[in-house]
């Protein structure tokens, strides 16, 4: 029995719809994996069934029987939320895959998707074939989900509170146990970051975890292509006043109803800036709202989605994270490092594992607008300030987040997996 090069990839989303932080890391794995010299092969669920190939890998994608009665915006996908609707199609798509191949095989799975691996290796692995089940935990479905719940706000209305309070108690009921399962079954847990394993060992202080390195996918496009000036920046950018993003989607934990109050303060102390907020999500008319309530949107824009949110980056000065709870890191601010740009984040979670405060950031207290506001104006107003931390998060960037790393990270990773499993077979 040889090792195989095709890696099975259980995503559950659909990685051709979702421009988020779940389908932006899945596509920039399947690239770490072809660096590497493997065949990824992704399994999803979506609008359509079909198996297409793509620079990322070859995906394979089962009509989800949810398509005619669930809606999503452009660029969200199908939510993990709906993993139980899809868990026996997908494996049952994964089982055909690999019935008639012998060898030693990667199942790696992301997040509760994972239990879809440890199914396919308990019921596929015979003398000719074993199927190594490994998992990535961004965030425990636990963590993520009391951290919505945290971060529903005054602003945010009943409506919202009630609907993160169902949400939770249905991750709990009809999720939760799959992330279980992925975690206490699989050969290997990987996670980026020391915040992460501390969620995991809650779950299960036994399960092996190893803490790796990581990219997006824009960093296998470093220097990425000139983006056009995106045409919202027209009635924004004005000479001299700095620029500032967010790339975030509209749910409660990522402190969008925080960072909307510190631009009103920011705007009352007389500030010059120009602010253009990103993503899709189902606060996205709520956030709009409240910067209309809050009068800042002559100097604030809310996009919502994006084709290209890379192109709001390039053209930029200042990115802003301003999340109540992250789980881990956060892809959307390695591009903003990549590009070149000043963080000003939370101090939560995986943030600070990545950057430093005073040095390569500005780190705030999580759900403080006032104290966001300050780390703001200090950027915004101090130019030398500004400019240093734009030239040390690209400096962190090259040092800790480029494809090779994590390419070279993917193909030990692979290898010993295959090889240890090869020599206890």
């Amino acid at each position: 029995m040889e090792a195989a090069r095709e890696v099975v990839v259980v995503s559950g989303k659909d990685i051709l719809e979702e421009v988020g932080g779940h389908g932006t890391y899945v596509r920039a794995m399947c690239r770490a994996a072809l660096g590497a010299g493997f065949s990824p092969h992704v399994f999803c669920a979506g609008r359509e069934a079909g198996v297409l190939d793509t620079p990322f890998g070859r995906v394979h994608r089962v009509a989800s029987p949810l398509r005619l009665v669930t809606r999503h915006g452009p660029g969200e996908g199908l939510r993990t939320r709906f993993l139980p609707f899809h868990r026996r199609q997908i494996r049952s798509q994964i089982e055909e895959f690999l019935q008639d191949r012998s060898g030693a095989f990667i199942v790696h799975g992301l997040g509760p998707w994972g239990a879809i691996g440890v199914e396919v290796a308990a019921r596929m692995t015979t003398p000719n074939r074993t199927i190594i089940p490994i998992v990535t935990i961004w965030s425990t479905v636990h963590d993520e989900h009391e951290g919505k719940r945290r971060g529903v706000s005054r602003h945010h209305g009943l409506g919202a509170w009630m609907r993160a309070q169902f949400e939770y108690r249905w991750m709990m009921t009809a999720v939760q146990p799959s992330d279980t399962r992925a975690i206490t079954r699989s050969t290997r847990v990987l996670v980026n970051y020391e915040s992460v394993a501390r969620q995991v060992r809650q779950i299960a202080g036994h399960a092996p975890i190893e803490v790796v390195p990581y990219a997006s996918e824009m960093a296998f496009d470093d220097p990425p292509a000139p983006r056009p000036r995106p045409d919202v920046f027209g009635g924004l950018e004005q000479p001299g006043v700095p620029v500032l993003v967010a790339l975030s989607r509209h749910d409660s934990r990522k402190g969008i109803d925080i960072l909307i109050e510190a631009l009103r303060l920011l705007r009352s102390r007389g500030v010059g800036f120009r602010a253009c907020v990103v993503g899709p999500g189902p606060l996205l008319d709520v956030h709009r709202r409240l910067a209309r309530t809050l009068g800042i949107t002559d100097t604030t824009t809310i996009v919502g989605h994006a084709e290209d949110p890379i192109a709001f980056l390039q053209h930029a000065d200042v990115f802003v994270l301003p999340s109540i709870q992250e789980g881990s890191g956060s892809v959307s601010m390695l591009e903003a490092m990549q590009a070149g740009l000043a963080i000003v984040a939370s101090d939560v979670d995986g943030i600070p594992e990545d950057v430093s405060h005073g040095d390569s950031a500005q780190l705030v207290p999580p759900g403080d607008p006032v104290a966001l506001a300050d780390a703001l104006e200090r950027v915004l107003a101090d130019e030398g300030l500004r400019r240093q931390l734009q030239r040390r998060a690209r400096e962190v960037f090259e040092a800790r987040f480029s494809a090779d790393t994590f390419s070279r990270s993917v193909g030990r990773l692979y290898l010993e997996l295959t090889r240890e499993a090869l020599a206890d077979g």
